[in-house]
């Protein structure tokens, strides 16, 4: 989770890097920590599969890969935007 929001750190620092006067960027950094989504779980559950993902498309395991990303294909009782995932879906 923390590595998730440093990227979106730095990728807003860099946006800014260029411009003459860096206004808004304040706005932009607090952004970044209202909009993370994702419990704690979710987001070691999600590197943990990333890791796993990586380990078998090293050894070659087409069976271990295919299992892990057919198990992340969106559903339909899942969320599909990132609206319906942070608020839920209206009715």
């Amino acid at each position: 989770m923390h590595l998730e929001l440093m990227a979106k750190l730095l990728d807003t620092e860099r946006k800014y890097r260029t411009k003459g006067k860096r206004i808004g960027i304040f706005d932009d950094l607090e952004k970044c920590f209202h909009t993370s989504s994702r419990t704690e779980a979710e987001a070691i559950q999600q590197a943990q599969d990333r890791y796993a993902l990586k380990g078998a498309i090293a050894s070659g395991d087409l069976h271990t890969v295919r299992q892990l990303t057919l198990n992340h294909a969106p559903s339909n009782n899942k969320p599909t935007t990132w609206g319906d995932a942070k608020f839920g879906k209206k009715s």
